[in-house]
């Protein structure tokens, strides 16, 4: 595996082990921004005024009645593309994950074994039954994760990942290796006094070397996000606005191509059921509309 392959897997896993760890893979009501007891909820696609139908479902999510996320189908033109389902153990962690697709019948499943302090301490994927890959998870006494090691199947020079955390018990640094033991990226974080990320660095000692800076809003909504390069440059800016149930109402995202700026600017507008719950929405974007439509069934 290349540096550059190792640090782009790592930087998309980093963030999926996080919440992982934290909130069980983002699957519950609260982290849907979901309110009363919801069972499922099934999106849909629709022209203006067009009714839900199964041919222009994109997504269905299936809740259980504590709340946590068991399965979540995408359909393609109305058919059924993917689906994952979500088993959990006693103290509400995710053991296992599946995920399937329809159009080549190959079936990838993650399991996930704890220690005795309930902290994930491995997970082997698998692709059809076949064992994959797998990470493995080290921690501090105060149970924060210090260490991460990616293995390939039959591969036991694994590449690796450290953390270090500050006096707040908040991630510092992460530092990852390759498979020979050297540094191949670096990211060193900073929070403001409420905790909240405010600015993340981030350098792979070859062409990247970037400055990531958070903002939030009163609701600890973060409300935009700002890349610069090594020249302090802008790569990107994206600006959020929600409403007061969490809902994001306008987005506007400046990015930098070349030479070009590209700026594109979305309003939604939202209808809410009883539960305060959006079954509606409606997006604009210069002469664009693209409207969604929200089934949600209770317990």
């Amino acid at each position: 595996m290349t540096k550059n392959k190792f640090y782009a897997l790592l930087m998309c896993f980093n963030a999926f082990i996080s919440s992982a760890q934290m909130s069980g893979l983002h699957n519950t009501l609260k982290d849907s921004k979901l309110y009363g007891k919801v069972k499922s909820v099934s999106i849909y696609s629709i022209k203006k005024d067009e009714n839900p139908e199964e041919s222009n479902k994109i997504l269905k999510d299936y809740f259980d009645e504590k709340g946590r996320l068991t399965q979540q189908d995408s359909y393609q033109n109305g058919n059924l593309d993917t689906s994952s389902k979500y088993y959990y153990d006693t103290n509400d962690s995710v053991v296992k994950y599946e995920h399937f697709y329809n159009s080549n019948n190959n079936t990838r499943k993650t399991i996930f074994f704890f220690n005795s302090k309930n902290l994930r301490e491995k997970e082997i994927n698998y692709s059809n039954d076949t064992i994959e890959d797998q990470f493995q998870y080290k921690y501090n006494e105060k149970n924060q994760q210090i260490e991460i090691a990616y293995f390939i199947y039959n591969n036991t020079l694994g590449n690796k990942s450290t953390k270090i955390y500050n006096s707040k018990g908040l991630l510092y640094k992460k530092t990852d290796f390759d498979d020979k033991n050297k540094i191949v990226a670096e990211s060193t974080n900073k929070y403001n006094l409420q905790k909240q990320l405010i600015e993340t660095h981030t350098v792979n000692f070859e062409e990247i070397d970037t400055k990531t800076l958070y903002t939030y809003d009163a609701m600890g909504n973060q409300n935009s996000t700002l890349a610069l390069d090594k020249n302090q440059q802008m790569i990107y800016r994206l600006d959020f606005t929600y409403d007061k149930y969490g809902n994001l109402i306008k987005s506007i995202q400046k990015i930098k191509v070349g030479t070009r700026l590209l700026d594109i600017t979305e309003s939604l507008v939202y209808t809410l059921d009883d539960k305060n719950n959006w079954i509606k929405s409606i997006r604009t974007s210069k002469n664009k509309i693209g409207t969604k439509k929200r089934v949600i069934e209770y317990y």
